[in-house]
Order: C-alpha cells, then structure tokens, then sequence
C-alpha cells in the first residue's frame, strides 16, 4: 500500500510514525482485504494548527483515502498528536464500515430483485 506522510509545523518522530501504521494502516487493511495493495492510496497529514497557542485543540489529522471506488476524507482535531489519530482512526473505521454495508445492502436489494422477476416469470 502506498501512503504518504506528512507534517506541517512539527517534524514527524519514529513514534508517531509507528503509532500511525499501527492504528490507520491495521485499520484499512481490516477493511480493504479484498482490494489490491497497490490500488490503494493514503494520504495523511498530521499538523500543529499554530505555534503560539499552548492549549486546546490545536493539533489536527487528515486522512485521504482512495481504493478502487471508495473515497474517503476525515479532518479531526484534538489536543495532542495522538488523541488525534485515535480520533481519525474512530472515523476512518465508521466511514469505511458504512460503505461496506452499503455496498452489501445494495448487492442483496438487486439479488431480491431478480429473484422476484424470476418468481413472476415461473408463474405466466
């Protein structure tokens, strides 16, 4: 999986890095085990909003995700680097979930479709 990391107003530590393919990375691939690796692009950004302001939520994720069809885009914001990437983490995996049951739904709407058009046929 490609995925691009950034920082702005901070320099991105081993520990936030690792922190972040620990919970966004595991978090996608739980979602998107059917699509391929390389089809999937990731763009995260982690950034302190302002240098002069000591509390408060003042640090922000953005996460960008496109596989296949699916597009997705979170922003939050929080008071720590950290608190942030659980909070995009909590978002990324409701998003992601929601379009996986969409996607199911709609696929057994058609199923029941057809299977009642072929019913109607059976019965003329």
């Amino acid at each position: 999986m490609k995925y691009n990391l950034q920082g702005k107003n901070f320099t991105i530590s081993e520990h936030i890095r690792d922190y972040i393919e620990s919970k966004l990375i595991t978090t996608i691939e739980r979602f998107m085990g059917s699509i391929d690796p390389e089809n999937i692009k990731l763009d995260i950004e982690i950034a302190r909003t302002t240098d002069h302001h000591q509390k408060g939520e003042v640090w922000y994720a953005e996460v960008n995700l496109k596989a296949g069809d699916v597009e997705v885009r979170i922003e939050t914001h929080a008071e720590s680097p950290t608190a942030a990437i659980n909070f995009a983490q909590e978002e990324l995996a409701r998003e992601l979930r929601r379009k996986k049951e969409k996607k199911t739904s709609r696929m057994r709407r058609g199923a029941r479709t057809v299977k009642d058009m072929l019913r109607g046929f059976r019965r003329q």
